[in-house]
């Protein structure tokens, strides 16, 4: 099946960017290794961007398109669910033709689909436990589910903690994930976000601003990131003493 995927220069040297890092500069791969030697904040995603160059390569991933990522931490499914966190990679394209036999995700909001993927990989973690259970999608050998590092497990019962992960890959591939998370990946029902929550999603939301702008974002564009409204955003920034400044700019908050 041929998907038609979007493709970004980078800003420095031209060639293709392939990587969804958070960072404010649309760099390559190699711009931005470049970069890490000077530069703390692309420094910080040296592991991130080694492993997304490796994984585009290993999954059979077209070379010249844009990826795309998120990740949820399932504690709203359940106490059962506490330290699990759903993590997607893939091909950022413009539509999902049919018939959807293969993994996808479509990120919207307000019925405008702002980010739909193909997803080559699908991996459930556990805390910070070495082993991941991950299912991996190549358009030519279809799926393989495995878990990945567990000569790297040293505690009895680390194993059955690791491979409950395989319920949420076998449950949810494709537009039966939609069925328990609303558009921005939040459980559905939910409204607010804890203050753990906010530090986690703040930056990922203004990293994705200002790639997709070229520019500092605003507190109304990363309030709509995050599915939320503008004064909303500005209660949370109060009230969890958030400094909006510092992390619009890449710093910590």
């Amino acid at each position: 099946m041929n998907f038609e995927y979007f493709t970004d220069a980078c800003v420095a040297c031209g060639q293709p960017v392939t990587i969804a890092v958070d960072y404010p500069r649309l760099l390559c791969g190699r711009c931005l290794l470049l970069a890490a030697e000077h530069d703390p904040a692309a420094a910080a995603q040296r592991a991130r961007v080694e492993e997304q160059l490796r994984l585009v390569a290993e999954l059979g991933m077209p070379p010249d398109g844009r990826t795309g990522r998120a990740a949820w931490p399932l504690r709203d499914l359940g106490r059962e669910w506490d330290g699990y966190v759903f993590e997607l990679f893939g091909l950022q394209v413009a539509s999902l033709p049919t018939p959807r036999d293969y993994p996808h995700f479509r990120l919207t909001f307000e019925g405008v689909a702002e980010m739909q993927l193909v997803l080559y990989l699908r991996r459930v973690r556990y805390r910070d436990l070495p082993a991941v259970v991950e299912a991996r999608w190549h358009p030519a050998r279809g799926e393989t589910v495995l878990t990945r590092g567990v000569e790297r497990l040293r505690r009895k019962g680390d194993l059955a903690l690791v491979e409950r992960g395989y319920e949420m890959l076998q449950v949810h591939r494709g537009d039966r994930f939609r069925q328990l998370f609303d558009e921005r990946g939040r459980k559905r029902g939910t409204a607010n976000y804890t203050q753990e929550e906010l530090r986690e999603r703040l930056p990922l939301a203004c990293a994705t601003v200002a790639r997709r702008t070229g520019r500092a974002p605003t507190q109304s564009e990363v309030a709509a990131e995050l599915g939320v409204s503008t004064p909303t955003l500005k209660k949370y920034l109060a009230d969890y003493r958030v400094d909006w400044h510092a992390v619009k700019q890449g710093r910590r908050a």
